[in-house]
């Protein structure tokens, strides 16, 4: 038969290469687990304001899943009511919404005595679109959904 010496060669040899195989299968389904989808910062304020008192309140989304619901005077002092961290994928729907609603491609600006103002900062850019609070905009829905997700963060 076989020299022994030889028989527990092969055997370490295919130990050897049985454990780098798994290994490397092992590693690459990590890889797979550990992708993350990598988002570009931005920032959407919905708010709505003005009138006799200047008082403008409105909430701020970030795509760190950070959301604020605060206040402006018109004297310029501000003030953040609350602050709550949410799931991103819940922002990153409404950031997807705005965009299928299409208005990144429209110009409203239309001021009222109250004003509802929708901004969305991105790192190159901010869009800011702005309307009578009384009136309809391509945006009014949207910014009704919008509030009305913020309003039941609060705790």
């Amino acid at each position: 038969m076989g020299c022994p010496a030889r028989k527990i060669c092969l055997y370490v040899v295919s130990c050897f290469v049985m454990t780098n195989l798994f290994s490397a299968c092992q590693n690459k389904s990590t890889e797979k687990t550990m992708k993350t989808t990598v988002v570009t910062p931005f920032k959407m304020t919905v708010s709505t304001g003005g009138g006799v008192t200047g008082l403008t309140s409105g909430y701020s989304l970030s795509s760190d899943g950070v959301i604020e619901h605060w206040q402006h005077f018109r004297a310029g002092t501000d003030s953040v009511l609350w602050s709550e961290k949410t799931n991103v994928s819940r922002i990153l729907f409404f950031r997807k919404q705005l965009e299928e609603i299409g208005v990144l491609k429209k110009n409203i600006q239309q001021r009222g005595n109250m004003t509802t103002t929708v901004k969305l900062a991105l790192p190159d850019t901010t869009y800011t679109w702005y309307w009578n609070a009384s009136g309809k905009s391509d945006l009014s829905r949207w910014v009704k959904d919008v509030q009305r997700f913020c309003e039941s963060m609060k705790k």
